[in-house]
């Protein structure tokens, strides 16, 4: 989603129902189809255009902020869902239509930022506090950054080029996504993996496991599995995942992004990105990254040798001829771990059900925040899903709700976020909702899963 249409839509004052079932207080997401999904949001890009011309007709700055946050609670009630979807939903042809409406509202929020009325509207108000003074600088950014303030021609070719590079961007994130690639391991190179890991995952006809690039698979091979020849392997095949396709469209992006620097009269694109946040330039980032790397470079060194040196005692190598590599470390990790503290990551997992996990993360942040939590059944867009309300402690009060999307599937977008669903609004009188996604192990968890569920919900 468009940076500034994030800030706008944390503010927004008022709700549209397209995407989403009512019942009282909660935030329920709609279980599409394919085509439902496809005429929702035909009609909601119709909507917003029609408030985005209604915007621009009206005279002088008038309340711009408040009609800024009418129009994008209404155009994140209609995207969201479709943007959750496209990353995540079971069916082909769901994630195929809310990757096209996702880059529909994108190509429109370009659109918007280089409204020219708008913009004078947004330009001309005077903020009456600190805080739409922010919002006000924040959202000019946005529109000057979509080439709004550009002579025409590069106005123009701006558009096109944020059009260009967001479908090269949903390109990449699908060939990952859909990789239909697998990778053969011999039950010989399955040696050392633990046997709770060996029953979910039956050999083929052949003798051989068939595994993909999910976490839960990859993970505890690279840090258990013997055989080098093995690591290495998976290791490169999960390094292309999404084949030599995406290496032409990376290298597509950087020349276009390259342009679009070029167009503001800015060196590079990072120096264009870097302008607006903290460090203010390419130069200051390289200069802090190299002052870190200075710090960091004897331990990591140290780190090695250590490696190195059990890689060496493993193999009956000498010192000097043993070399680490990438599908090393998790490994010699592992086994350094377990000499020096005892402790076998693969074994925590009896101790961290999943469910329990959940629990537990949840009775944190009542302790933390004096919360409530209740489960609730209702139609989720794959079984594995859960749903919960969140209540203030103290009140009762419900507050907002959320949705647990944890174990990986083909199809699902790899790694863990936190997607919004529906921002709070204290004038709409809403809470917030949203979707907590990861690709954990069913199973149980490792120590680095329980704190990727900590650190994302």
């Amino acid at each position: 989603m468009n940076p500034t249409i994030r800030i706008a839509a944390a503010l927004a004052v008022a709700a549209s129902p397209c995407a989403f079932a009512a019942l009282p207080n909660v935030t329920l997401v709609k279980m599409y189809d394919a085509p439902t999904l496809t005429r929702d949001c035909e009609a909601g890009l119709v909507a917003v255009r029609k408030a985005v011309d209604a915007m621009a007709a009206r005279k002088g700055p008038g309340d711009i902020l408040g009609d800024w946050n009418r129009l994008f609670i209404q155009q994140e009630d209609i995207q969201n869902v479709p943007a959750l979807y496209a990353t995540l939903h079971p069916d082909k042809d769901v994630r195929a239509a809310g990757e096209d409406c996702e880059q529909k509202f994108t190509a429109l929020a370009t659109e918007i930022n280089q409204n020219e009325k708008v913009y004078a509207r947004l330009k001309a108000f005077m903020p009456a506090n600190p805080r739409q003074a922010k919002l006000q600088r924040d959202l000019l950014k946005g529109f000057e950054d979509s080439g709004v303030s550009l002579p025409p021609d590069k106005r123009a070719r701006a558009k096109e080029i944020l059009g260009m590079l967001d479908d090269l961007k949903t390109a990449f994130e699908r060939n990952v996504r859909d990789d239909p690639t697998k990778v053969i391991i011999t039950a010989a190179e399955m040696e050392g993996l633990p046997e709770a890991y060996l029953k979910v995952r039956k050999p083929d006809a052949a003798g051989n496991y068939v595994l993909g690039f999910d976490q839960p698979s990859y993970g505890p091979f690279m840090a258990n599995a013997k055989s080098e020849a093995a690591r290495e392997r998976y290791f490169r095949m999960r390094s292309n995942q999404g084949g030599a396709q995406n290496l032409a469209l990376l290298e597509e992006m950087f020349k276009l992004r390259q342009e679009l620097a070029a167009l503001y009269g800015v060196p590079t694109y990072a120096d264009f990105i870097q302008r607006r946040r903290m460090a203010g330039s390419a130069a200051a980032v390289n200069k802090f990254l190299a002052e870190i790397h200075a710090a960091v470079e004897p331990l990591e060194k140290r780190e090695l040798e250590e490696l190195r040196a059990e890689k060496s005692k493993e193999r009956g190598t000498p010192l000097a001829a043993t070399k680490v590599g990438h599908w090393d470390t998790a490994y010699y990790f592992e086994r350094i771990r377990r000499a020096r503290f005892n402790v076998d990551q693969e074994k925590l997992r009896a101790y961290f059900p999943s469910d329990k996990s959940v629990d537990f993360v949840l009775l944190v942040a009542e302790k933390l925040y004096g919360l409530k939590f209740k489960e609730t059944k209702v139609p989720v867009w794959h079984p594995t899903v859960r749903h919960f309300e969140m209540y203030d402690g103290p009140s009762g009060k419900y507050m907002g709700n959320f949705y647990m999307d944890l174990f990986p599937r083909e199809g699902k977008r790899p790694g863990a976020f936190a997607a919004p669903l529906r921002s709070a609004s204290t004038i709409a009188k809403r809470g917030p909702s949203a979707a907590m996604v990861a690709n954990l192990d069913p199973r149980g968890l490792n120590q680095r899963e329980l704190e990727t569920l900590l650190h994302e919900f």
